[in-house]
């Protein structure tokens, strides 16, 4: 039993060395989305695949696995050419054929990298930024859902 319990926080110390924090000289330049991970669902947009965590799927049923399918293909269509620019300070984001453009600042918090925007609408989002293998990762969290966008330079 000990030696799994070491294999296990081997495995989280290695995923938490492996994620690195973003410069914003880094981040400069387009981002194409590659995948969506939204509260346990995960659609790899280059595949198409849809893959759901087993506590999720112990949760649903076949029908409801069924239609969760079949909104990941047609999320695929609308995901599939979404970018995310920076430039200098400015961002700009095209998700699902909407725009969105502002600002933005990177700011560690409790150990945690943050970049907070604010667009041109005047709302604001605060996101947790990450890179890792080489992909962006932004990720929020609000009333207990959350979602990640991770991204390919490029």
């Amino acid at each position: 039993m000990k030696k799994i319990i070491y294999l296990f926080v081997a495995c989280c110390i290695c995923s938490v060395a492996s994620a690195q924090k973003v410069s914003e000289k880094e981040l400069q330049g387009s981002w194409k989305l590659a995948a969506f991970n939204a509260s346990g669902i995960y659609l790899d947009l280059a595949t198409g695949l849809v893959t759901v965590s087993e506590e999720l799927k112990s949760q649903l049923t076949p029908d409801i696995m069924a239609q969760i399918n079949e909104g990941m293909k047609q999320a695929t269509e609308q995901l599939k050419n979404s970018t995310t620019t920076f430039t200098g300070n400015t961002v700009e984001q095209k998700i699902a054929g909407k725009e969105k453009k502002g600002t933005y600042t990177l700011k560690d918090e409790a150990g945690t990298q943050m970049l907070n925007a604010t667009w041109a609408d005047a709302t604001t989002s605060e996101m947790v930024v990450f890179l890792k293998d080489n992909q962006l990762h932004l990720s929020k969290s609000e009333q207990g859902q959350s979602a990640e966008l991770i991204f390919n330079k490029g």
